[in-house]
């Protein structure tokens, strides 16, 4: 007689991920912060607004979770990275 491991389900959402970022843009955070902190002429990619504003994101999903399962926005969007593209607009 074989008995089954008790295992742990967890679940995480990711639909908060686009609202938020929808809402921080709609607020113009991504615009503000980049009038606010020019960056130098060496940056490349991505904005220090949208940087900023995805940080912002990322901590306020993890701001009470313990999870070890990474990064949800990394996980979102490494599987398909047309998904930050498609909120940064470059």
């Amino acid at each position: 007689m074989s008995t089954n491991p008790s295992s742990t389900i967890i679940t995480e959402r990711v639909d908060d991920i686009p609202l938020l970022l929808v809402q921080l843009e709609k607020m113009g955070v991504p615009q503000r912060l980049d009038a606010h902190f020019p960056t130098h002429g060496n940056w490349i990619g991505l904005s220090l607004g949208w940087t900023t504003t995805i940080w912002l994101v990322h901590i306020r999903i993890h701001s009470g979770s313990s999870s070890q399962f990474g990064s949800r926005l990394g996980c979102s969007t490494s599987r398909n990275p047309k998904n930050l593209y498609r909120f940064t607009h470059l």
